[in-house]
């Protein structure tokens, strides 16, 4: 996300300036609940790697990651 702003110059003119935020973190897992036609059951998905598990099966604690993903290392 980047902030524009504008600071005063010496001769009354302003130049723009940028500050740059840092972007917030984004959560390991996300939560989900499937549509009533899939059964309606709570899941979680990975934010790196994209893949789910029903919270009934074990959620985050037993989510087998893709190859390469940071959380498969942890």
């Amino acid at each position: 996300m980047t902030a524009r702003t504008e600071r005063l110059v010496p001769d009354g003119g302003t130049v723009a300036a940028e500050a740059t935020q840092s972007e917030p973190e984004k959560p390991t897992y996300t939560r989900h609940v499937e549509p009533p036609e899939q059964g309606g059951k709570a899941y979680v998905r990975c934010t790196y790697c994209e893949r789910e598990l029903l919270v009934e099966l074990g959620g985050q604690d037993n989510l087998s990651h893709a190859p390469g993903c940071p959380e498969s290392e942890s």
